[in-house]
């Protein structure tokens, strides 16, 4: 049978069910309307078919006709007869231990919402009995031990409420008084007794534990003290203030007393004056010397000085220097030394440069002028021919045809011979005139400073024959006086009156052309005339007790004749303050009224 023939065919005999009704599927909130139908299979009271599916209509059918178990254990019902669920209750709750309710349920299967149906409770209870008892005491046991160990204590039992029900009524313990042993008590207090006879002392006054007691102790203080006092006993007043100081600058003693007063027991012990030393400002001393200064110069000689200063607030110091100079020297100035040799000229055949070099010697500054010089050199010369000379003279003396010639010469010592030819003949005419020389040129010297040559030419004028001498003359000159630099003036005197100075030579370069002198115009030599060594450190005072005197010393070396100062130096050096005696103090009271009384 096909699935939808069959949901038809479950859907009629549905509604001929007379003992069932059917609703609309999509109203009755189940599954389907055939869930409330015995159908096919599921005839029986508690199953109904499964895989129920709705068609939206007011019908329905089934995929299949399997069943599926309700739950529980009831009748299928229709809610249209009022039924009682007829599913069983489960088992009874557990009873309390000490009595009290027990309960049980049950539950029916789904019902037509639609429909109001009275299935009845679906609880139950009941009262019950517990299994537990009553709880009631046991039997009180033994006083335990006295709290007290002497003397009156308490002791105490206890009971036990036992049982599972309910409480036990009074209480858990009971107390009793009890006594161990006699406690000791106090006897009566002693006569008060004094600790002294002369000044204060402490009043005692003693009492004893017992009185026929066995344990315990007695509270308290077994002695009770007071004050007393017999007297005034002999004891030093407080010491004076500080009299005046015995030195008026410097180191001194100053004193304090005090008063022995009293009228019973021993003397006072010690004395009733007493020393201090005491210091009035600060006796005036020379610092020592503070470290020497740079040097004036930052090359070369110069000078440099230290200082002193009087300290102190009172006295003066010893006539002496405040300040020291000497001399010193920073580095060596530099100076040119002298020139090397000229070196081999750089050609051997025509013109060439020789040089030469000088170093810039010293620790400072700087040398002026140029470290290098070059000049010009030819230690021979390459043959070239000279100039030409001018023509000669027509060989013609009279008018008509003739010949003159010009020659040149192959000049030098070195290098390749010159090529062409030393003489050249030309054709010319006689014009009967005998040659001669033109007028001479002017002077002309050739060099701008200092020695040099002069020159004048003239020239041998065409005509018959030739001009007898030569066209060139020459003679010295001389054009200003070139800077040169001349001989070292001798040194100076050393430059320093004590200690490590300078010697001084100087140049001078005249001249009123050309370059100027390369080099310094002084030079300077270091010198020494004697000098003083640091001062060693002061010596031990000369008194172990008192003034004395401390003395330091330096040596010289050199020639110290004209070194300001000397040798040593002394001061006023105090190591401690003799011992002497202050003015009497004012007599003390009388001790008694028969015995002289001392002074301290």
């Amino acid at each position: 049978m096909k699935g939808g023939a069959f949901a038809l065919a479950m859907c009629a005999l549905a509604h001929v069910a007379a003992s069932y009704s059917t609703q609309t599927c999509k109203n009755m909130g189940y599954k389907s309307a055939c869930d409330f139908g015995k159908i096919g299979s599921c005839s029986q009271c508690g199953y109904r078919l499964s895989n129920v599916k709705s068609t939206g209509s007011s019908c329905c059918f089934v995929t299949s006709d399997s069943c599926e178990k309700l739950p529980g254990d009831c009748t299928f019902w229709d809610c249209n007869v009022n039924s009682v669920c007829a599913y069983a209750y489960s088992t009874w709750s557990a009873c309390p231990l000490c009595g009290g309710t027990q309960h049980r349920t049950r539950s029916c299967p789904d019902r037509n919402p639609s429909k109001v149906c009275n299935f009845g409770s679906t609880s139950e209870s009941r009262s019950c009995g517990g299994a537990g008892s009553d709880k009631v005491w046991s039997p009180w046991g033994t006083y335990g031990a006295c709290s007290a160990s002497c003397g009156t204590g308490s002791k105490t039992r206890t009971r036990t409420c036992s049982g599972d029900c309910g409480s036990c009524s009074g209480a858990a313990s009971q107390s009793a008084s009890c006594t161990v042993g006699i406690p000791k008590v106090w006897s009566g207090w002693s006569t008060w007794s004094c600790s002294t006879t002369c000044g204060s002392g402490t009043l005692s006054s003693t009492r004893a534990c017992g009185g026929g007691g066995t344990c315990g102790s007695c509270p308290g203080s077994a002695i009770r003290t007071s004050t007393c006092s017999y007297g005034s006993p002999y004891s030093w007043t407080a010491w004076s203030l500080w009299g005046g100081c015995s030195a008026t600058c410097g180191a001194g003693t100053q004193s304090g007393t005090r008063v022995c007063v009293g009228n019973c027991g021993s003397s006072c012990a010690g004395y009733s004056i007493r020393y201090q030393t005491c210091t009035v400002g600060t006796p005036q001393a020379w610092s020592g010397w503070s470290g020497w200064s740079a040097c004036d110069n930052q090359c070369g000689a110069g000078n440099q000085t230290r200082a002193r200063s009087c300290a102190g607030t009172c006295g003066s110091c010893a006539p002496a220097p405040t300040s020291q100079t000497q001399a010193c020297s920073v580095g060596v100035p530099r100076s040119w030394a002298a020139w090397t040799a000229w070196t081999s000229c750089s050609s051997t055949c025509g013109a060439g440069t020789v040089q030469r070099t000088r170093a810039c010697v010293g620790t400072c500054s700087a040398c002026a002028g140029p470290s290098m010089e070059n000049k010009a050199c030819q230690l021979a010369t390459p043959h070239a021919w000279t100039a030409w000379t001018t023509w000669g003279s027509c060989s013609a003396c009279t008018v008509g045809p003739g010949a003159m010639n010009r020659t040149r010469t192959c000049a030098g010592t070195c290098g390749a011979v010159c090529t062409g030819v030393a003489l050249q003949t030309t054709n010319c005419t006689g014009n009967g005139r005998a040659a001669a020389w033109s007028a001479w040129s002017a002077w002309a010297c050739n060099t701008t400073c200092g020695a040099g040559v002069q020159t004048r030419t003239h020239v041998c004028e065409t005509g018959c024959g030739t001009c007898a001498g030569s066209s060139t003359a020459t003679k010295p000159c001389a054009v200003g006086l070139p800077y040169a630099w001349s001989t070292w003036a001798a040194y100076s005197t050393c430059n320093a009156s004590c200690g490590t100075g300078q010697y001084t030579r100087t140049r001078s370069c005249p001249g009123d052309c050309g370059p100027l002198c390369p080099g310094n115009s002084s030079q300077t030599s270091a010198c020494s005339i004697g000098s003083w060594t640091p001062w060693a450190a002061w010596s031990n005072c000369s008194a172990s007790c008192g003034p004395g005197t401390a003395t330091r010393l330096r040596t010289c070396t050199g020639d110290c004749a004209s070194c300001a100062g000397g040798p040593s130096e002394t001061h006023a050096c105090q190591k401690a303050v003799p011992v002497t005696w202050a003015t009497w103090g004012s007599w003390s009271r009388c001790a008694t009224c028969t015995v002289a009384s001392p002074r301290v």
